[in-house]
This record gives structure tokens, sequence and C-alpha cells, in this order.
């Protein structure tokens, strides 16, 4: 299904290259990507770069990543986890919009830091390091969706090859304003599809607790 929703999206997207040009794609189910095994401009000119035909895939999935995410796998799970606090919304969404400190992961994490302007918002990058067993690993994820005041989604977009999940794992944060005056509920959730040899439950636990964790230090 999702080869076949892809393919209407490159037709679309790169309609005036293909009425000159035969391309050829192959989908790589690890990254869930595609990438261009050929292109043959059949003498057209000018002929669109590869580069540039496959940045039109991540425009794409900026414009809706949610959607562009759960249709690559029926597998995909998405852990969730609630929490209300006697804290004003304002306060809870400063609290957990600054990247500096909200953590993708509770357990493990050595530290964590910036790596571009805008500090927060669409587009800001975070690197993490990560204590997995006895070896120190990175992690990067970048803002794709960001609501102010409200909600903000991050991709993870480089992770180290011992994670249990494959790439361009969804990491939402969700806050309301609570029924009761100065108070407030954040929704964390994700969503990831675990690799082939992983056994989808027991992931599904370890990723539910996280979010539980990290929720138990926002309220600290």
């Amino acid at each position: 299904m999702l080869r076949f929703i892809y393919g209407i999206l490159v037709f679309l997207c790169l309609k005036n290259v293909l009425l000159h040009a035969t391309t050829s794609f192959s989908f790589d189910e690890s990254t869930q990507s595609y990438a261009v095994d050929a292109l043959d401009c059949g003498g057209a000119e000018p002929c669109e770069s590869t580069s540039s035909m496959l940045s039109s895939f991540e425009k794409m999935y900026e414009a809706d990543p949610v959607s562009m995410h759960t249709l690559s796998s029926d597998l995909a799970l998405q852990p969730t986890a609630t929490a209300h606090f006697n804290v004003n919304v304002n306060v809870m969404w400063e609290k957990c919009s600054d990247l500096r400190k909200m953590k993708l992961f509770h357990e493990g994490t050595q530290k964590q830091f910036m790596m571009n302007e805008p500090k927060r918002g669409f587009g800001a990058t975070r690197y993490s390091e990560l204590l997995h067993g006895r070896q120190v690993v990175a992690v990067i994820d970048k803002v794709i969706s960001w609501e102010e005041g409200e909600t903000y989604t991050t991709v993870i977009t480089e992770q180290p090859s011992v994670f249990p999940f494959e790439k361009r794992a969804l990491f939402i944060i969700n806050i309301k304003k609570g029924k009761e005056k100065d108070t407030s509920t954040v929704t964390l959730s994700m969503d990831v599809i675990p690799k082939k040899h992983i056994d989808a439950t027991t992931l599904l636990d370890t990723l539910q607790q996280n979010l539980k964790d990290l929720l138990l230090d926002l309220k600290s």
C-alpha cells in the first residue's frame, strides 16, 4: 500500500520530469524511504537532479508527517501516557517546549543540546547522548510540527542501529487546559515501527513505561 501511495505522490510531484524522463525508484524497508536507482532523461533538457526529487519527498513528509508515517506499516506501535498537573497550562507549555530539558528517553540520557537555530519551534533540531549498556550512543530528532501553546511533534532522524525500532519514529507532546483553574493535562505519545526481530508487545510496554517516567519527571 505504501509503495502505491508513494508512487502516486511521485507522479504528481514530478510529472513535468516524468514526461521526458524514465525514473526507477526502490523502497528501503529498513529506513522507510525511497532511493533513485536510475534516471534516464531521454535527451530532455534540463533534467531534474536526483537530490531535487528526493527533496520533494522530504517536503511531502514535513507537510503531513503523521499520516505519511502511520501509512508506512500496519505494525506501527503508538504508546501513549497522560498525566494531570496542578500547574497552569502556560507554565506547563514553557516547561515541555524547552527542548534542551525535555527528554526523549527517561533512562540513560547523559546530555542533550540544540544543534541549530531556532532553539524551539518548527525545524529545531536536538542532539541527545544516551547510555546503552556500556556504550554512549547519539540520537538526533527534529521538530516537524509545532502549534504554539498546544502541541509539537519531533521525528528521530538519526539513531544507533541497536535501537529496537526503525528510523522516523515520532514523539508527540499535547498539552491542554485542565478542568480546574490553574491545572493542565499532558499527553505524551510515540509512533514507532518495531524491527522485524523485536517482540512488539515487549517494545510497546517498554515505550509506555518510558512515557510514564517522563511524565513523572515533569512533576518534580
